[in-house]
């Protein structure tokens, strides 16, 4: 549920039947062991833009296939709290929304209700690139530029904003 606060230690040891897993922002802590042996799991999914610190059994002996879902550009973050699944992924959507002082969005997931946002402010030109810098191994989930999908114009994580000169002020 969206108010669990706390799963205890060994909570779904062995649990066979677990193959995803949401877990709930509302949630401040993992105990030990919570998830260890839990060979079919495929999929958790960890919303925080800033994780809190895990055991470093609490997913041991998951599935050498379980991926780890997280918000883009957190990886780091979560690598340092212990959530240390066989398989991390970042993803999430950014947005570019072009304005004088305009902001690259965020969000985990474009079509949830939960909207993680990160603002990072530019100063727009007849031309400029903008360059999105996922930590090593991960790659973006898509990129959308005033609410169009561009993803296919990323090469090398970086998108070329060409924009007419009558726009600029």
């Amino acid at each position: 549920p969206y108010s669990l606060e706390y799963i205890s230690d060994s909570a779904f040891y062995k649990c066979q039947r677990l193959i995803e897993l949401k877990l709930p922002l509302s949630l401040k802590f993992i105990g030990e062991y919570a998830f260890a042996n839990c060979s079919n799991m495929q999929l958790v999914i960890a919303d925080w833009e800033d994780p809190f610190v895990i055991s470093d059994n609490t997913f041991a002996a998951v599935s050498d296939d379980c991926l780890l879902y997280i918000p883009i550009l957190t990886a780091a973050k979560y690598l340092q709290a212990n959530w240390n699944l066989p398989n991390m992924r970042e993803v999430g959507v950014i947005s570019v929304h072009r304005n004088v002082g305009g902001t690259i969005s965020l969000s985990f997931d474009e079509d949830s209700g939960e909207e993680m946002s990160k603002d990072y402010y530019f100063t727009p030109y007849l031309s400029f690139n903008v360059t999105m810098t996922p930590d090593e191994g991960f790659s973006l989930y898509k990129v959308k530029l005033n609410g169009i999908n561009v993803t296919d114009s990323v090469e090398n994580n970086t998108l070329l904003i060409e924009e007419p000169e009558e726009n600029l002020t």
